[in-house]
């Protein structure tokens, strides 16, 4: 978190689990393999309301949720 004189802060969050899907060496073949991996957040949000975890879901399960960062668009696909 990080303020700005204007009295807002950028959050930081972590979000919904998103697949991953990697290929990796197994006994001298590649192989494709499934994990998941943290969607991540960053947004400015105002100091004066405090986001708690539980303020956190209920916006990450809303219309109201932030966007992804732009610049996660390079390696992720919703």
């Amino acid at each position: 978190m990080a303020t700005d004189p204007n009295g807002f802060v950028l959050e930081e969050a972590i979000g919904k689990i998103f697949k991953i899907y990697v290929v990796v060496p197994v006994d001298g073949e590649l192989r494709l393999t499934e994990g998941g991996v943290f969607s991540y957040y960053e947004f400015p949000w105002p100091l004066s309301d405090r986001l708690t975890d539980t303020k956190w879901r209920e916006l990450l399960s809303s219309d109201q949720k932030p966007d992804l960062p732009d610049w996660t668009d390079v390696f992720i696909a919703e």
